[in-house]
């Protein structure tokens, strides 16, 4: 007997992406990261490990204008970005 188990919150490490070749080991582009959340079927997407340290050649903020603009364009979900020391309680 299969069980569907319901997941509320992803966290999900989108940035930095470039150069991908590289990056890919450690941050899952903006685009695989609504891919991701579609297929675990959450509810809310928190997106983490952005606008942290210049690890790649991608501006600071990429990946998550990419994924705000990916997400608007497939996604009819809550996308919940934090500002540094923010907290929610769900």
């Amino acid at each position: 007997m299969s069980r569907k188990i319901a997941i509320d919150i992803v966290l999900l490490p989108i940035g930095p992406c470039e150069p991908r070749e590289y990056m890919k080991h450690s941050h899952m582009s903006s685009q695989e990261a609504i891919q991701a959340f579609e297929d675990l079927q959450a509810r809310v997407c928190i997106p983490m490990h952005w606008g942290t340290f210049y690890f790649g050649t991608d501006s600071f903020l990429d990946p998550l204008t990419l994924l705000h603009k990916g997400w608007r364009n497939r996604v009819g979900t809550e996308l919940q970005v934090f500002k540094v020391g923010q907290e929610r309680v769900y």
